[in-house]
């Protein structure tokens, strides 16, 4: 008799990346993927830290919140750092941390920024309930009524409480209410998402392919398990399931427990206001997080927050976190193999 329970295993070929994209890759390879500071970009060696150790284990940082005097401490000592190009490694020679200051085009960022707004206009943000929101659910108090303040949830995941279940699309994504999925189809099938996430994807390539592989291949296997991903999603080269977007929204110290251990999120930053570094403790800087800069971290190992800031005009500012969950590749990969193409 048939074991119904044993999964159907689908096959997703996994393709090179285009050769007319592949040669901006391989440029950027051989530009930042160097040990040494050169008068491109600052390198920077953490001996005192290995992502291996801190992969082996990820319970460490199920540390206790800040109290606002310890917090003030911490972003005591950690130092601004300068703005250029700038990749941290770890001990072993593995990066955890790559910043590309004004890395996106004027043209490219006011074409996100009008989208941005009109998805607000459509559909406004909430702000979740969550510890790391606490401070800044207090200092919206302080924003004008109108002001908009909170987030979007593009992404897949299981129901929270339930990390084995089957995960599903976001809220945000479908089922909301039809205004919101509206606004959500309309925001990820414009012309300025797609050449945003493309854009990161070859950044992505360029920093860490191995990763990059093997995140392409799941996002292929996600667009094919999941309709409301293949219909919203039309970057080719896409090697994220989940996006979030925050607007005039700063975070306390955490780590995001649910990425995949040893990948990557990427956070882009768009609007017009003044402040709101983002401090990481453990390499002891911080990092001016402003219009069109990206920042490629590995969010589960590196603790990280933010802090409030002044609005200036419009609808203030939005950060694009990009990020992969690990619960939905767990899924993922027990039914779905990926067979890559040759490496270049």
């Amino acid at each position: 008799m048939e074991n119904d329970s044993i999964p159907v295993i689908k096959v997703i070929n996994v393709p090179n990346i285009p050769h007319h994209q592949w040669n901006t890759v391989r440029q950027r390879q051989r530009r930042w993927n160097v040990q040494q500071t050169t008068k491109h970009q600052t390198i920077f060696h953490c001996k005192n830290l290995s992502l291996q150790s801190m992969l082996r284990d990820l319970s460490w940082n199920t540390r206790k919140k800040w109290s606002q005097e310890e917090r003030e401490v911490v972003k005591e000592s950690c130092i601004l750092v300068e703005k250029r190009t700038t990749v941290w490694y770890d001990g072993d020679g593995n990066k955890l941390m790559q910043y590309l200051p004004e890395f996106l085009s004027e043209e490219l960022s006011q074409s996100m920024e009008s989208e941005l707004h009109r998805l607000i206009k459509v559909s406004p943000p909430t702000l979740p309930s969550g510890t790391r929101y606490k401070r800044c659910h207090e200092w919206r108090k302080s924003l004008p009524f109108d002001m908009p303040c909170g987030l979007y949830s593009y992404a897949i995941y299981p129901n929270q409480g339930h990390p084995n279940d089957c995960p599903h699309p976001s809220a945000d994504s479908a089922g909301k209410s039809v205004r919101s999925t509206n606004a959500a189809c309309i925001l990820r099938l414009s012309p300025a998402m797609i050449e945003l996430s493309t854009q990161l994807s070859l950044a992505f390539a360029a920093i860490d392919k191995p990763a990059w592989d093997m995140s392409r291949g799941m996002v292929m296997a996600a667009k094919e398990e999941y309709g409301v991903l293949a219909a919203m999603d039309r970057c080719e080269t896409q090697c994220f399931v989940g996006i979030f977007v925050l607007v005039n929204v700063f975070t306390d110290e955490h780590f995001d427990d649910n990425d995949v251990p040893d990948g990557w999120a990427v956070m882009a930053v768009f609007g017009k206001f003044r402040g709101a570094p983002l401090y990481l403790p453990q390499l002891e800087i911080k990092v001016s997080h402003q219009r069109r800069d990206v920042i490629f971290l590995r969010s589960r190992v590196l603790q990280h927050l933010s802090e409030e800031f002044e609005i200036l005009e419009n609808d203030g500012r939005y950060v694009l976190v990009f990020t992969n969950d690990a619960r939905t590749f767990k899924y993922l990969s027990k039914h779905y193999r990926l067979v890559f193409c040759s490496s270049k």
